[in-house]
């Protein structure tokens, strides 16, 4: 669909070069400061978000990767989320988890990738 896949996280950059070695077919670029994430209003996770179920098995695995250094804990109280840019870099659809490691469906993100095409 002519669409350009990048992640950005605010991790070790250790991490990122990790996952492109292993073959993510993207760049991964980091952001310590959380400007982009800033720039596009995502924020931290509330106490009943960090409660869920899902939240709290995923945070359990990023304390164990945190004190092997890993991860960094702040990092994982954020919420996740994703952005689709037009052409002219301006929002076309964002979607802010409310859990950790809660992102969209695949296919959902091929459907609205689908309708910017079109229109």
């Amino acid at each position: 669909m002519g669409a350009a896949v990048i992640a950005v996280g605010g991790s070790y950059d250790y991490q990122a070069q990790h996952l492109m070695d292993k073959g993510i077919p993207f760049p991964l670029y980091l952001d310590p400061d959380y400007a982009f994430r800033d720039a596009l209003e995502f924020g931290a996770l509330r106490w009943w978000q960090l409660m869920s179920p899902k939240s709290m098995v995923n945070y359990a695995k990023v304390i164990t990767k945190a004190r092997q250094g890993k991860v960094r804990p702040k990092d994982s109280i954020r919420t996740p989320g994703m952005v689709i840019l037009d052409p002219d870099l301006n929002v076309a659809y964002r979607f802010e988890g409310n859990a950790l490691g809660d992102y969209p469906d695949v296919d959902d993100i091929m459907r609205r990738l689908q309708v910017l095409v079109d229109n």
